[in-house]
């Protein structure tokens, strides 16, 4: 069993619970079950502990699941490894990633997650990153897609990958809320980040009606927009 300071993940945890919030957790993460409400800044700090414990191989091999934050806690810890530089390294740290994928039962768990190395990693491996993310977003399961829909906004808004990403996110079909609201959040910032062929798409009416219109209202509600440029966009909404 893999041991922190000679005791059990579950237990570090229950302690940590004793100054969480229940009550908000529950929610902002309304019908997921074993959720203890601790704090991030206490889960993050747990997981730098794990990071730098000697063992890190150990604790993925046991990662438990039961509770939301034993989901969250892996993620931070995948999140928090270093950089994988080898072919061999990058492909063993996906399929830690892709056990883990599975696991997430709340959109606390996919977006608490960035890959390893962050922007760099991501950089040095884009062909096989985007190739990963494209294939998440069509899968069947809610949270698989969320994160491929998550993710590809944090490494692929940029010029190369603007009209292949709005294409993928029309193309998502997956009518669960959390997705629905990913890919609004993600068009929105394409479009604060590169409006002019994000407001094309718009124009072309190419989402399903709701999340056409709640990508809409999140970009107005960005500080980065000015007033004029908002009351255009809110032109684009649609009826029905």
């Amino acid at each position: 069993m893999f041991l922190l300071d000679q005791l059990p993940i579950p237990v570090h945890l229950y302690r940590l619970a004793e100054r969480g919030n229940p009550q908000f957790a529950q929610r902002i993460a309304p019908g997921v079950e074993g959720v203890l409400g601790i704090r991030m800044s206490d889960l993050r700090a747990l997981a730098r502990k794990i990071l730098q414990c000697g063992a890190v191989e150990d604790y993925l091999a046991e990662a438990g699941t039961g509770l939301m934050e034993e989901r969250l806690l892996h993620a931070l810890v995948l999140s928090g490894l270093p950089r994988p530089k080898t072919p061999e390294a990058v492909e063993r740290y996906l399929r830690e990633v892709e056990r883990f994928l599975p696991r997430a039962a709340s959109w606390m768990e996919t977006d608490a997650f960035h890959f390893a190395g962050d922007h760099r990693f991501v950089a040095d491996h884009s062909g096989r990153i985007w190739a990963l993310l494209t294939a998440w977003m069509t899968h069947e399961r809610e949270y698989e897609v969320r994160l491929g829909i998550v993710l590809a906004m944090r490494y692929f808004i940029d010029e190369a990958h603007i009209l292949a990403l709005l294409d993928h996110y029309a193309a998502v079909r997956h009518t669960a809320h959390y997705v629905e609201m990913a890919v609004a959040w993600a068009v929105a910032e394409c479009y604060i980040r590169l409006p002019e062929p994000t407001e094309a798409f718009l124009r072309a009416e190419r989402l399903m009606p709701r999340v056409h219109n709640l990508a809409i209202r999140k970009a107005c509600e960005s500080f980065r927009l000015d007033a004029a440029t908002k009351t255009r966009l809110r032109a684009l909404r649609r009826k029905g």
